[in-house]
């Protein structure tokens, strides 16, 4: 199943917008500019490493607030089961 969903966040996050998309096991998270919607940072991960939630959490957390890191893991735990 495919997937994608923007966050418009604002100030709190690198670029402003958290883009995510996913399917087969591969999730892409993106940070996007928040007027010219620009990849600023890109980062892919796979749902089967061991480790995974982690890994996209501490990426977004980095990039951002373990808040919106937060909002964003549940909305992809939603979709696929992370390996943690």
């Amino acid at each position: 199943m495919k997937y994608t969903k923007q966050f418009k966040i604002g100030e709190y996050v690198v670029g402003g917008i958290i883009k995510v998309t996913g399917g087969d096991n591969i999730i892409n998270i993106s940070f996007l500019d928040y007027t010219t919607k620009e990849v600023v940072l890109k980062e892919t991960f796979n749902v089967l490493d061991i480790g995974t939630r982690n890994k996209i959490f501490f990426y977004l957390a980095d990039n951002g607030t373990s808040y919106y890191a937060d909002k964003v893991i549940n909305f992809i735990e939603a979709k696929v089961a992370l390996n943690h």
